[in-house]
């Protein structure tokens, strides 16, 4: 069977959206859609003889595609995702997976009850980079895993978390398993974020954001502690994880992930020297790199899915796990208290602090 795709949001994700479709023989990206008709325009050179649309109801409506590809700013995520299911089309989303719970919750639900498949752009579920990773720590190759560390990319923290902060919490899930518990605390200018340091439209379309730079506990329900760091800084580009061991280290780091062994628990160069880094062999990432590799190997996992196979480990069940990481560390900021995971109320946390506050 051919797939026909229609994508929406046409900047940059988009058009990388363009040719990681187009890269897959049984894959035929056929529709465009976005707002602006300079970016429609830019777009179509890339995408070649393709309808063009400006409204993404009239792409669904009128195009005859199988699956879209969401490339959007977030906060188009969930309508785009609702409008599809109704019209029994399958979904790709790019991360972070919506701007709240309710709205991951309604995703979910819509796809659901159509029957199709919800899968979020986590591309760090596919590669192998992660896969020998997480068997290395399977297999003891650090000893006891005693905590987790992540950086964040060096944006301010309330867009990081929404941003990269997917990335990052996805990328901790899928080495430790689920965290059922976070903690947090936020700052603004190096003091306590309180409700009135609020922004209400995030940067590129990221909803309520809060912080410049934040720390962040989180309990994963292995027993494994773990760290996460945001702090601004424009010269910091890359995020990684770091797994401390009672043996050595692990850290996973770069834009297109490579693996490092430390073979001390204590970082002391004068005993034990630098850093390593660990190849893959052609066993482990049979493919190769490409561009897109990952999210090519994604979307196969998903046509898959749709024809009948196993639900991808970038499904929407998955992806709003992070979410839930990033309405913790809000609720936990505000009250100063441990917040548990999942969360029973599905409301976004800033917008509620706002409303307590009467800023709106």
């Amino acid at each position: 069977m051919e797939y026909k795709i229609g994508v929406v949001g046409c900047g940059g994700m988009g058009k990388a959206h363009i040719k990681w479709w187009n890269h897959l023989d049984n894959c035929r990206v056929t529709a465009i859609c976005d707002v602006s008709q300079e970016a429609l325009d830019a777009a179509a050179e890339v995408a070649g003889d393709v309808g063009l649309y400006t409204s993404h109801e009239l792409m669904l409506e009128a195009a005859g595609i199988d699956i879209i590809s969401i490339g959007t700013w977030p906060n188009m995520h969930a309508p785009i995702t609702l409008d599809a299911a109704r019209s029994g089309i399958h979904v790709y989303c790019e991360k972070p997976m919506a701007l709240d719970l309710q709205e991951c919750d309604a995703m979910i639900e819509a796809c659901d009850a159509a029957e199709v498949a919800l899968i979020i752009g986590h591309n760090r579920r596919n590669d192998p980079c992660f896969d020998k990773a997480k068997k290395l720590l399977a297999d003891g190759f650090i000893g006891d895993i005693r905590m987790i560390h992540g950086q964040n990319k060096g944006y301010l923290a309330g867009y990081g978390l929404m941003n990269m902060g997917s990335h990052l919490f996805d990328a901790m899930h899928i080495l430790l398993g689920d965290s059922e518990a976070v903690y947090a605390d936020l700052r603004v200018d190096g003091r306590k974020a309180t409700a009135a340091d609020i922004e209400v439209e995030g940067h590129r379309g990221t909803g309520y954001t809060l912080g410049h730079s934040g720390i962040i506990h989180l309990e994963y329900a292995c027993g494994v502690p773990g760290v996460v760091e945001f702090w601004p800084s424009f010269e910091f580009t890359r995020f990684g994880v770091e797994i401390l061991g009672t043996t050595g280290r692990l850290a996973i780091r770069g834009p297109d992930p490579q693996i490092y062994h430390y073979p001390a628990p204590v970082y002391s160069p004068s005993e034990w020297g630098e850093w390593t880094r660990m190849g893959l062999t052609p066993e482990e990432d049979p493919y190769g790199y490409f561009d897109g590799h990952r999210a090519t190997r994604m979307l196969l996992d998903m046509l898959a899915f749709i024809e009948g196979g196993p639900e991808p480990s970038s499904c929407g069940r998955e992806a709003i796990k992070a979410i839930e990481v990033i309405m913790g560390v809000h609720q936990s900021n505000r009250t100063g208290c441990r917040v548990s995971l999942p969360m029973a109320d599905r409301r976004h946390p800033l917008k509620v602090w706002r409303q307590d506050a009467g800023l709106e």
